[in-house]
């Protein structure tokens, strides 16, 4: 998406030298100053997106993989988020998963139903002031939580914790088309130097109960990870 503008050669000969230009040349080519000082945008290094053992695992009762794209679902549906590009983001990197197994039977949301599906976004910024300012735009999308992707009823979200780095937060929605069954989202956002990191996953069930923030271990992961 961003490319490095290399040296550019440019020659130039007047009509009059024209025979000379074809016999030997026109004189020694010189490197455009001004393309080769052109600015280059910051790009995310390989290798800051979680593994899928790092991912939340719910009370300990999930098992993440790391999965291609699908079109159509997504972790995070139930409120309208803004893209990173739209913040500013200048590089972005991200990584879906999907729970594929549960070592304990009985938990709820049924981890043997409709997959569980995570995301992993980090986007980079020109600098740690834009950075700071995404993360504050995300979690006022989050607060009002306009209905996002997902075919729901009754969005509703609220703020898990704030921490020195980020926020977290648990938006819900009932199924449009069964209302006994309601899609659960936790995401968290956290900033580190001129990056952003998002974590999210999603549940499908009747309720999801939990004891401590589920995003904790997640996001301390997530920002190890960046520069």
């Amino acid at each position: 998406m961003f490319g490095k503008q290399g040296n550019r050669v440019v020659a130039t000969c007047s009509m009059g030298l024209l025979g000379l230009a074809l016999l030997g040349g026109c004189g020694d080519s010189e490197p455009d100053s001004a393309a080769s000082s052109a600015p280059t945008s910051p790009m995310l290094a390989a290798g800051v997106l979680l593994p899928a053992a790092d991912m939340p695992a719910w009370n300990g009762a999930m098992v993440w993989a790391t999965t291609e794209p699908v079109e159509g679902t997504t972790a995070l549906g139930v409120c309208a988020l803004p893209t990173p590009e739209s913040l500013g983001a200048v590089d972005v990197q991200t990584q879906d998963y999907s729970a594929t197994s549960a070592p304990e039977e009985g938990t709820i949301p049924d981890p043997h139903g409709t997959p569980m599906l995570g995301i992993n976004q980090v986007s980079l910024f020109n600098d740690e002031a834009a950075a700071g300012a995404a993360m504050a735009s995300m979690g006022i999308a989050m607060g009002t939580c306009d209905p996002g992707t997902l075919n729901g009823t009754d969005q509703t979200s609220s703020q898990i914790s704030t921490t020195a780095t980020g926020q977290t937060w648990t938006a819900n929605a009932l199924d449009a088309e069964n209302p006994d069954l309601g899609t659960f989202e936790f995401v968290g956002f956290a900033v580190k130097g001129s990056a952003l990191t998002t974590v999210g996953f999603s549940l499908v069930g009747q309720d999801a109960n939990y004891e401590e923030d589920p995003l904790t271990a997640a996001m301390d992961a997530s920002l190890a990870l960046l520069p």
